[in-house]
């Protein structure tokens, strides 16, 4: 009797489901980000690697591969060609969008309110299309990363330039040096604005580096 098949369990989110039929439509990027796309919106509608394989003319060790990396480094990591240096976080590869799906994903909901948060980031140097990202924590439900307002109140403020929220994430900087020192402000919810170091978390490179010390 055959084992039963593993189905991967991808939490692909509305925000995610948007930005990967749009990178799978894609003429201009990358083709190996657009086959990856193809293979996990495939993976979502039918979860069998083989299917998917057969559906996209690749082999079904090409989308295991490919479902391994969702699993490890979140949905759109997954489409980049390798975790290193170049796709990290830091302060030489500044990517509001790597940012904030880094955040999203090791955000921890346990100090936030028993109701839904919805926390407002502005970059006001960036360009109009990434200046503004909202993170919506639901308790029970998960949380979800918008960049497009997604019409709840907003419980908290963040304002900030992309290197400052960059080298809080990597563990460079806390939240209250840089609001002390006028690089970030934060305005609404007292209880998210006292707890924003906790629930926002550290990346796990910077876990790891705190793990090494």
């Amino acid at each position: 009797m055959a084992a039963p098949r593993r189905v991967v369990e991808l939490g692909i989110g509305p925000d995610e489901l948007a930005q990967l039929e749009t990178i799978a439509r894609s003429r201009t990027d990358a083709a190996s980000r657009v086959e990856r796309a193809r293979i996990l919106l495939a993976y979502r509608a039918e979860p069998s690697s083989t299917a998917v394989g057969a559906q996209c003319g690749v082999t079904h060790h090409t989308v295991q591969r490919c479902l391994r990396r969702a699993m490890q480094f979140g949905v759109m990591a997954a489409l980049d060609d390798s975790r290193n240096k170049a796709t990290r976080v830091s302060l030489r590869n500044l990517d509001p969008s790597l940012l904030m799906w880094d955040m999203r994903r090791n955000l921890d909901p346990t100090p936030m309110p028993a109701r839904r948060s919805t926390i407002q980031f502005l970059y006001p140097e960036l360009q109009p299309s990434q200046q503004n990202w909202w993170l919506v924590v639901e308790p029970d439900v998960g949380t979800d990363l918008c960049s497009a307002d997604p019409g709840f109140e907003v419980d908290l403020y963040v304002e900030t330039n992309l290197r400052t929220m960059t080298a809080i994430w990597m563990g460079l900087a806390t939240v209250e040096q840089e609001v002390r020192a006028g690089r970030m402000q934060l305005t609404g919810d007292s209880g998210l604005r006292h707890h924003k170091q906790r629930w926002l978390g550290l990346s796990v490179f910077a876990k790891e580096r705190k793990l090494a010390a």
